[in-house]
């Protein structure tokens, strides 16, 4: 369970669960909702596991297993991760690359 995996790198770095979710940025409930079985969407696993310097799969090991095949790798991740501090040109470019990066999967799917 992620809390679990959460709770032990706390404890490696001698702090309490909220004071880590606090110095990352996210609110003290956020931990609670952990702690109910709620697994962070992927940018945030990323901030969470560079904040331990770890990996986002030490952090969600079992979740892991559960998760679609078709999941953000960590290059997704991280790029999405940006999004909120990029200008409004940078994020339309990647967005016009990510739907012709779309028609080419799909045209290279109808190939088939």
């Amino acid at each position: 369970m992620f809390y679990d995996e959460y709770c032990k790198q706390c404890n490696r770095v001698g702090k309490s669960p909220s004071a880590c979710a606090v110095e990352m940025g996210f609110h003290k409930s956020e931990v609670t909702r952990w702690k109910n079985g709620t697994v962070p969407r992927r940018a945030n696993l990323l901030r969470i596991a560079d904040y331990f310097g770890c990996t986002i799969d030490d952090l969600v090991k079992e979740e892991i297993k559960k998760e679609p095949e078709n999941r953000l790798s960590d290059a997704h991740a991280r790029l999405i991760a940006l999004l909120p501090q990029m200008d409004e040109d940078a994020v339309s470019m990647l967005l016009i690359l990510a739907k012709q990066l779309e028609a080419r999967g799909k045209s290279q799917d109808d190939d088939l």
